[in-house]
């Protein structure tokens, strides 16, 4: 008991002192002196043999409810800046051609040995791509302030998978009838009075089992929150950016007139979307992609969110156990083959809409298991025997001839790269989704170091082999990489496209 006392008295009074000087002291080292205090009190706790959960949770709690509460008194009283936005971010525009070449390889031919140098084409400086980092919120387990059984249920599907999620009833909001920092700042307030701490910990349960990435991630919190709130617009993007704040993610939120644009950073370029550049990171309007208003936006930062979302896919996503099989057949040096692969069709509602970023994304994509096995079961038999070049050439057939080609534009009206399960789900594909599948295979199967190039209009890619072999190449931190074209219909390793023997070319690592 005396020990309770004592924590519930320093809390007390470390929130009456934090009160008084939070109108002089600067945000930021106000909720640093917070983190710190929370973190010695819960390493006492812990190192306690006689602590119970329920005492961490306390504090835990009480920690949270200041930060709050402070974050909302910034919101309301701090004086919000309006921003501009800068050009968006657009993408190779060079057309690419509408029918792909051929070439006829003879065994006798000698091939060019010709250096392509490589240079940055990026509108953007790139950014340093960060580990995973699962939300801290989930460290400290906390329960519901009912009993579990007396909570409703959120019932929805995504990615095909039905998920129930026990939530506060009282969540629902009544209409905005305007847009203002007030009622920003009111908002939050409102929402950290509820019970969101056990609602968000079910959420972030889900997201790990589900092995989410942040993009999919983000896609979860607003399909809830569309739910939640009936599908209002202003309301589910306020209850995402709170609900990704409370995760950890480094948001905000803007709004012009009767509007609210959720602001998203990220450690890669997003093309074609409206971005500000807010303390040189650069926040991407996800709802209204072409907007090309000022907005108004707080400048100091909610102290727990400090995670920059990762578009990268690490981890394939846990997604409904569906199955779709296709039959691929190509001719290679005068013989048909084969090659049956399966795919989950379910992953394609997560790619559909993925916002267009670097190529270095699609190219470290990692694929779901049942396309793994069958590319591995169909192909790695067809391999035996072979040496490398045998081995690269004969993958670079399969793909340059086992699919139809058609441009982005030709196909979807937009550039939409694709993740390796799309080149197998859609009937035609082009250069950069014929190369993100091809280097795939090559590191998958054959275990060789693939780069991507980047050419004005074109992808290709370009191999390490472990012998010296003759051919275009392209050297990259002082190695030899083959050109390999899996758009240029009948080349072999280390054949370029006549057109792009003497262009420049960025080469894009991928890491694996």
């Amino acid at each position: 008991m005396k020990k309770n006392a004592s924590h519930l008295f320093c809390l007390f009074f470390f929130t009456l002192i934090t009160s008084t000087l939070s109108a002089q002291v600067n945000p930021t080292n106000l909720f640093d002196e917070q983190r710190k205090k929370f973190e010695e009190m819960l390493n006492k706790q812990r190192k306690d043999m006689n602590n119970t959960k329920k005492e961490q949770q306390k504090i835990f709690k009480e920690f949270r409810k200041l930060q709050d509460k402070d974050f909302s008194k910034l919101l309301k009283d701090q004086k919000w800046k309006l921003v501009k936005p800068d050009s968006n971010a657009i993408e190779d525009t060079k057309p690419k051609p509408n029918k792909i070449p051929n070439v006829e390889i003879k065994k006798e031919e000698k091939r060019n040995n010709i250096e392509i140098q490589t240079i940055p084409r990026q509108e953007l400086p790139p950014m340093p791509i960060l580990p995973y980092t699962t939300p801290t919120i989930i460290s400290v387990m906390v329960t519901p302030e009912k009993q579990r059984k007396e909570l409703p249920k959120l019932s929805l599907k995504y990615l095909d998978i039905n998920v129930q999620i026990p939530y506060p009833d009282n969540f629902k909001i009544d209409k905005l009838k305007n847009i203002n920092q007030k009622v920003i700042a009111q908002y939050w307030e409102v929402m950290t009075e509820k019970d969101y701490l056990y609602f968000l910990q079910q959420i972030i349960k889900l997201r790990v089992e589900m092995q989410l990435n942040d993009w999919a991630y983000y896609r979860f919190l607003e399909d809830i929150g569309k739910q939640i709130m009936e599908k209002d617009k202003n309301l589910t993007t306020l209850f995402t950016w709170f609900m990704l704040l409370q995760s950890g993610y480094n948001v905000k939120i803007g709004f012009e007139a009767d509007n609210l644009y959720l602001l998203y950073p990220a450690q890669t370029t997003i093309f074609r979307n409206t971005y500000y550049r807010i303390d040189k990171q650069p926040f991407y309007v996800l709802n209204a992609p072409k907007a090309q208003m000022q907005v108004n936006i707080y400048e100091n930062n909610f102290p727990e969110a400090k995670l920059i979302p990762n578009l990268s896919i690490k981890k394939e996503p846990k997604v409904s156990s569906e199955v779709n099989t296709k039959t691929l057949k190509f001719r290679h040096l005068s013989k048909e083959y084969a090659v049956d692969v399966a795919y989950n069709p379910t992953i394609i509602q997560l790619y559909q809409n993925y916002p267009l970023t670097d190529m270095r994304i699609y190219f470290e994509g990692k694929p779901t298991e049942m396309v793994v096995n069958s590319l591995e079961k169909s192909l790695k038999e067809l391999l035996k025997g072979k040496n490398e070049w045998e081995s690269v050439n004969f993958l670079l057939a399969f793909v340059q001839k086992s699919f139809q080609y058609k441009t982005d534009q030709e196909q979807f009206g937009i550039e939409k790269p694709f993740f390796i399960e799309e080149i197998l789900h859609y009937p035609f594909s082009d250069c950069e989704d014929r190369s993100v599948f091809f280097a795939y295979l090559v590191d998958k199967l054959l275990g060789l170091e693939v780069v991507g190039l980047d050419y004005p209009g074109h992808i290709a890619t370009a191999v390490k082999f472990t012998q010296e072999l003759n051919g275009d190449f392209v050297m990259h931190n002082e190695k030899k990489y083959l050109i390999c074209d899996p758009t240029y219909i009948g080349a072999f390793a280390g054949e370029a496209m006549t057109d792009l023997k003497n262009v420049k070319a960025q080469v894009i690592e991928i890491v694996r």
